[in-house]
């Protein structure tokens, strides 16, 4: 089994015990999902230290009032390294609108466009924000 979506750098010195009970429970691969600026790093080195987890790398629209280019390039570099699988976790989250709406959006097409340019998958959110995500999607 895989899990696909979970949040390992939430765990902090716990991460070895989970990893082992998930092991346990028969789970080969876990795929860890960033969200923020600062979440991204941790779980590269995560990665790095665990055969059995993988990531994505992208800013949750809770966060991206923090993205500009400097982020998108480390979101590019990051996403040649071997054990990125996906871009994620993007999208839009009109219940909390952490961040402004039209900011999510722009920042949602950007990273799908960069997805798309190295050709990854997406690991999408959408909260309250249906119609605009299959908006930006198709477009």
């Amino acid at each position: 089994m895989i899990d696909s979506h979970c949040h390992l750098e939430m765990f902090e010195e716990e991460i070895s015990e989970v990893l082992k009970r998930a092991y346990d429970a028969g789970i080969s691969t876990i795929i860890t999902i960033s969200s923020d600026i600062a979440s991204i790093d941790e779980i590269m080195k995560i990665t790095e230290q665990y055969p059995m987890v993988y990531a994505t790398v992208g800013i949750h629209p809770h966060d991206v009032k923090e993205l500009n280019s400097e982020v998108l390039k480390k979101l590019f570099e990051l996403s040649r390294h071997p054990k990125v699988v996906g871009i994620g976790e993007i999208g839009l989250d009109y219940h909390y609108e952490h961040s402004p709406k039209e900011v999510q959006r722009e920042a949602f097409a950007l990273q799908l466009k960069l997805a798309r340019d190295i050709g990854l998958p997406v690991v999408i959110h959408s909260r309250e924000a249906f119609d605009d995500t299959i908006k930006i999607l198709k477009e």
